[in-house]
């Protein structure tokens, strides 16, 4: 095998590899909202128009107010929104703990943070997980125009008295 083959070899095999990775993104945006919430915005290369807003699980009232990250497996669904071409905003809330309204409201300020920030999105989702998820479930009852739909995942979606 000649050198030219070689490096077709090796261009070949890094474009694959490079095929096979989740996507990363072309705009990754970090910033600080309300009184000590922390927000990040993630946008592809191959950004398709929607948004998927993201709202995390309960935290330990203990551990420090961070970004999601392993929690609830958001790395994972980060990497998969963003493979099929969605945004996705997501923050942490002002405080840890059973905090759902100011999870509802760090979560309903991420759209307008993304629309100043990057774009108006073509369509909005909602995406939450056990708090998160009556976050998501509030919000897309109480602004039903504003938001194209919303995934509720390990909700207690009866409502903590109704539960």
């Amino acid at each position: 095998m000649g050198i030219t083959e070689v490096r077709r070899t090796a261009l070949a095999l890094a474009i694959a590899a490079a095929l096979a990775m989740p996507a990363a993104a072309q705009q990754h945006i970090e910033g600080q909202v309300g009184p000590g919430a922390l927000y990040a915005l993630d946008v592809p290369a191959s950004w398709n128009g929607d948004l998927v807003v993201y709202a995390h699980g309960i935290v330990d009232p203990v551990m420090p107010v961070a970004l999601p990250s392993a929690q609830d497996n958001f790395a994972g669904i980060l990497a998969a929104l963003m493979d099929r071409g969605y945004a996705v905003a997501s923050s942490s809330y002002s405080a840890n703990g059973f905090v759902l309204k100011d999870a509802a409201q760090r979560t309903h300020q991420l759209t307008g943070i993304f629309t100043s920030r990057v774009s108006r999105p073509n369509r909005v989702y909602l995406a939450g997980h056990s708090l998160g998820s009556m976050a998501a479930l509030k919000l897309v009852e109480t602004h039903p125009a504003q938001y194209d739909g919303a995934l509720l995942m390990c909700g207690f979606l009866g409502g903590s008295t109704a539960e």
